[in-house]
């Protein structure tokens, strides 16, 4: 015995549901919007925009994390922007360092390769 379902007046529509209308100021913002998006684009600045909002959202977790330690939202924010950006400097710094080193050594080398050539 075969069983055929019968669906009918199916409608994705919500009853007594009406989308707000689009004010002015949505359009306005939604070409601002596009403008703005079409500038990064054309300026290349779409790198920098990208570690923007990585930064933001590197924040914002940093902010949920701290709030595990029981700090004030605000004091929780600056201690993750100043988290991040001792981060960040301590990076610049090793890697200064790093290239520096490497750059020393191979000066010694090319050297030390010329004395032996030359006597």
């Amino acid at each position: 015995m075969e069983r055929k379902s019968k669906v009918t007046n199916i409608s994705l529509k919500r009853e007594g549901f009406d989308p707000p209308r689009s004010t002015i100021y949505d359009t306005t913002s939604w070409i601002l919007m596009a403008m703005t998006l079409l500038l990064v684009l054309l300026l290349h600045l779409l790198p920098g925009l990208l570690v923007g909002l990585a930064t933001y959202e590197l924040v914002q977790l940093l902010v949920k994390f701290l709030k595990i330690v029981n700090i004030h939202h605000v004091r929780a924010k600056l201690a993750a922007v100043s988290l991040i950006a001792l981060g960040v400097v301590s990076l610049i710094i090793v890697a200064t360092v790093g290239l520096i080193s490497f750059l020393q050594r191979a000066v010694v080398k090319s050297s030390v390769k010329r004395i032996r050539q030359h006597p």
